[in-house]
């Protein structure tokens, strides 16, 4: 049962909050963001966008709103994460080839890795943390680019990343299966010091 929608379109925050008759969670205007809890059902609204940042810091310094699709889908973290639905034409928009990389298992940026990677720190572990989840493989260029930029780790907050290695230690649970993939992406990554800010640069098991 899907408990919570992510919907996209041209039309301002405000105007979409005023055809809502429900509770508003979150509102974020400069991010053309919010967020609405309808009973049990959160629905989260964003504008299409493209974003600008300085220093991998994941929030953007500045936010352009934009009215094609396309543009929207290349500041997304992966391919998979960019697949649209159509509801009124009964579609599937798939601007960056998202689903064939679902059907193989694969995690891929949608833009340059090295932009994608290098704008938001925070989206070095979401990568880790969707591949070893799904036990998905990183596409060679985007884990080439994610290893150069594990540095810009440091400037995410520490609540952020501890957030997102909960998220990768328990996926197992979830699965029923070893997460053997989230040990050997932290290890060839080299981001524990980045993530932990002490020497250590290896983990060999996880204990439960």
């Amino acid at each position: 049962d899907v408990k919570r929608f992510n919907e996209s379109t041209t039309s301002t925050v405000t105007g979409f909050r005023e055809v809502q008759n429900s509770r508003v969670e979150q509102f974020n205007k400069k991010l053309g963001t919010i967020q609405i809890k309808h009973a049990d059902k959160i629905y989260e609204y964003t504008r299409f966008r493209q974003e600008s940042y300085t220093d991998g810091n994941h929030s953007p310094d500045s936010v352009e709103f934009v009215s094609d699709i396309e543009t929207d889908a290349l500041r997304r973290d992966t391919t998979i994460n960019a697949i649209y639905y159509d509801i009124l034409e009964n579609k599937i928009v798939d601007p960056t080839a998202g689903i064939k990389d679902l059907n193989k298992c694969i995690i891929r940026t949608p833009n340059n890795p090295s932009i994608t990677l290098g704008d938001d720190g925070l989206r070095i572990l979401r990568l880790i943390r969707f591949a070893s989840t799904y036990h998905f493989s990183i596409e060679k260029k985007t884990l080439r680019s994610l290893i150069a930029n594990v540095p810009k780790l440091k400037s995410i907050s520490a609540e952020r990343k501890l957030n997102e290695i909960k998220l990768c230690v328990v996926a197992d649970l979830k699965l029923s299966k070893p997460n053997i993939s989230f040990i050997s992406l932290i290890n060839k990554s080299k981001c524990l010091p980045y993530i932990f800010n002490h020497s250590l640069n290896n983990i060999s098991k996880i204990s439960k």
